[in-house]
């Protein structure tokens, strides 16, 4: 490039005069020329490769369970031991089954409307208690017929306690209820009974 002296354009004048550009002026536009094209064919390129690179991302899933029970099946709404029962003789009822699928330790507690967990005279016409009426009992549960059995009263009482988790397909617990009447209690009247209403709570950590 330090040889070049220049270039010459030949006028259409009649005269043919030439005008010579300075080689000086035009080293320094090809090299401005050159420089800018380098430029444009860089950017070019980088743009090229920046689009065709690999990039990666993350996302963090989080998850928790809560502790549940679920109650598939609960023991029977209404249960009759027995209408001719015998002073003396102890009366089992067949088994009460509860369903139950659990994620954690699981259990169920019975409680009843009578403190003492007798069954109480009820007059089925007004749909209440009789006042100072009869009552035979207590009513007892265990979970198998060799007991122990235990009265239900008004307090909580564990039936099942500590269960393990279940899983989906869940595990199903069974119980009995026992009534032994003796000599006080007597036949009542038609539109009569002894009763007694249970309430079963099932829940995790019981």
């Amino acid at each position: 490039m330090s040889d070049f002296k220049g270039f010459a354009i030949k006028s259409n004048c009649t005269r043919c005069r030439w005008i010579w550009w300075s080689g000086r002026g035009a080293t320094r536009a090809w090299t401005t020329a050159m420089f800018t094209l380098f430029l444009a064919f860089f950017a070019v390129g980088t743009s090229v490769a920046w689009a065709a690179s690999v990039e990666t991302g993350q996302t963090t899933v989080t998850f928790s369970i809560a502790e549940a029970i679920e109650v598939v099946s609960w023991p029977p709404a209404v249960l009759s031991l027995g209408n001719d029962a015998i002073p003396g003789v102890p009366v089992v009822s067949t088994i009460l089954n509860i369903s139950v699928k659990a994620n954690a330790p699981w259990g169920v507690q019975v409680t009843s409307d009578s403190n003492d967990g007798t069954l109480r005279e009820y007059d089925t016409n007004a749909r209440e208690y009789v006042a100072d009426g009869r009552r035979v009992g207590p009513l007892e549960w265990a979970t198998n017929m060799g007991g122990p059995w235990t009265p239900v009263s008004a307090s909580p009482t564990a039936i099942f306690s500590n269960q393990p988790p279940t899983g989906e397909d869940g595990v199903t617990r069974g119980f009995l209820l026992r009534v032994t009447p003796d000599f006080d209690a007597t036949a009542l009247p038609p539109g009569r009974e002894y009763r007694i209403v249970l309430t079963y709570t099932a829940g995790v950590g019981y």
